[in-house]
């Protein structure tokens, strides 16, 4: 019998897809209550198959996740999280479904690789991983058994961009665990277009009366830095000042990232992109005749 504390909503991902911004637009509904309202957006309960590697720290106890959601009011109708990863993850829908009452899901899906490019950026910003997107992209192999693995990471399975990109057969795998009729599907590319209209169809889809929301705010944009090391060693200091309870507030750390920051990421070279649209091709046309919509253009 499914804990009926449990969430009902789920925004399952896929990274860098929009999902920050939607779970914030939907928090600010009456009758939706986030996670990120307790605190955490990402919870990652359901996927312990993931591992701390990539998608830090996750809430494996029952009652410290519940515990996210004992402030919804009783005037939500959904309680909600939104772990980008559970899409990625091979247990964490099936758990969902087992352990949740009626649950629904909202999947954001984007070009793979663009998608593949934005989950190597996030890890140089985040991680210290390797600058050079076309250098990881090769090492792949290598790093599954160990090699060439940037410092953060004790293996390489979460800098396997190819898989973790891979969102045709990793939606296709969802879909034999959920009901269609449960499913909500967001593509980036009408989100980023469109935000206003895409948020309406969410609600219409949720059963929801339109909340009158007229700005959205872009959240969580991908940025990467000139200098990397320079970041990494920032991220130290702050870490280090907060465990040593010593204060801030200068402002050197915000001026160096004003200067440090940029919004795009640097192009790839045209040959490596048509050689990342031919390893994306046949998941590419999976998804397509999952979703019943020409993508095709997402490898030109």
């Amino acid at each position: 019998m499914p804990h009926t504390r449990y969430p009902n909503l789920f925004i399952v991902g896929a990274p860098k897809c929009g999902t920050t911004a939607l779970s914030h637009y939907l928090a600010g509904h009456p009758q939706v209550f986030m996670s990120e309202t307790a605190g955490i957006k990402e919870p990652y309960h359901f996927a312990s198959d993931l591992g701390f590697t990539h998608f830090g720290p996750m809430i494996y106890d029952e009652s410290a996740y519940l515990r996210l959601f004992d402030d919804a009011p009783p005037s939500a109708r959904y309680r909600g999280e939104a772990s980008a990863g559970y899409l990625l993850s091979r247990q964490a829908i099936s758990h969902i479904v087992r352990q949740c009452e009626d649950p629904r899901f909202i999947v954001m899906l984007h070009n793979p690789v663009d998608l593949a490019h934005s989950l190597h950026n996030e890890h140089v910003k985040s991680f210290g991983e390797f600058p050079d997107f076309e250098t990881c992209w090769q090492r792949q192999a290598a790093r599954l058994e160990g090699r060439n693995l940037p410092p953060r990471f004790r293996n390489g399975a979460a800098l396997q961009y190819g898989d973790m990109a891979k969102i045709g057969a990793q939606f296709e795998r969802m879909l034999g665990c959920v009901d269609p009729r449960h499913v909500h599907v967001i593509l980036y590319d009408d989100f980023s277009t469109d935000t206003a209209g895409t948020y309406a169809a969410v609600l219409d889809w949720l059963g929801l009366a339109h909340d009158g929301r007229t700005e959205f705010e872009k959240l969580n944009p991908s940025i990467t830095y000139q200098w990397p090391r320079l970041e990494h060693a920032l991220r130290k200091i702050r870490t280090l000042r907060r465990a040593l309870r010593l204060p801030g507030g200068l402002g050197i750390h915000a001026w160096i990232d004003r200067h440090n920051k940029r919004l795009m990421r640097e192009p790839l070279r045209p040959p490596f992109r048509r050689q990342l649209c031919d390893y994306f091709r046949d998941d590419v046309a999976l998804l397509s005749r999952l979703l019943g919509r020409d993508l095709s253009h997402w490898l030109n």
